[in-house]
């Protein structure tokens, strides 16, 4: 679904006006994917909270000064891996989590950054902040994967939220009072119900179909000449006012 741009890759069909680059349904996905995102960004910011155990006062001069998600995921990867509360599945599971998150930001960001490449095969392309270009589907398959995706890492995310909740030792004593080892008895008491939870999530996303790939030139073409016959009949799925 991304790549570095291809060495003599050149640039295919395009226009000025956005809404004729892209079908209206491609510009609904772009819209709900940029959305959605922003509400994953903030449910990052959340869980830092309760990882930190910050002060609700504290929480966004805090997150909003770290250095984006690269580093809020850094924070939260070293508070899983220094829990001694946590066990290796659940850890797993707040590391596959991570990972996605990571995974699907460079998606997002290469969309919305993105330049038209080329209409037809459905490939648009972003230059970074050092030059290096990269291109992007944006073909509808690989925007609706995409973003249901960011829909069931959502959900996942909120269950890692209760897994460093868990990770709390003076949550665990507040709780286990009186007991030897309160950590112990969270570790093995209630670490395991609800990484079972965040398993459960996981598992409906990584059971999804795979993102599309780059299709070879041969399907390029064929796609590019399917797509612009379909246009010439109906010049309206552009945005393009219907013709009398």
């Amino acid at each position: 679904m991304k790549r570095p741009r291809p060495a003599g890759s050149k640039p295919g069909r395009s226009v000025d006006d956005i809404k004729q680059a892209y079908t209206k349904e491609q510009l609904a996905e772009i819209g709900a994917i940029a959305l959605i995102w922003n509400q994953v960004d903030s449910y990052i910011d959340f869980i830092l909270l309760v990882a930190l155990n910050l002060p609700l006062g504290l929480w966004f001069e805090v997150t909003k000064r770290i250095n984006g998600m690269d580093g809020k995921l850094a924070i939260l990867r070293t508070r899983a891996a220094q829990s001694k509360i946590l066990t290796d599945d659940a850890r797993a599971c707040i590391k596959s989590a991570l990972d996605a998150v990571a995974e699907y930001k460079t998606y997002r960001d290469a969309i919305v950054h993105s330049l038209v490449f080329d209409i037809d095969k459905g490939i648009a392309q972003r230059i970074g902040s050092r030059a290096e270009i990269h291109q992007i589907l944006v073909t509808m398959e690989a925007l609706s994967g995409l973003y249901e995706r960011l829909i069931l890492i959502q959900a996942e995310l909120r269950q890692v939220d209760l897994l460093f909740r868990l990770a709390d030792e003076a949550g665990a004593a507040a709780i286990y009072r009186g007991a030897a080892d309160p950590s112990q008895l969270r570790r093995e008491r209630d670490v395991p119900t609800v990484t079972a939870q965040v398993q459960e999530h996981r598992n409906r996303r990584l059971s999804l179909p795979p993102l599309p790939e780059f299709p070879s030139e041969e399907d390029r073409d064929a796609a590019a000449m399917d797509r612009m016959q379909q246009l010439s009949q109906s010049p309206d799925k552009l945005g393009n006012p219907k013709q009398d």
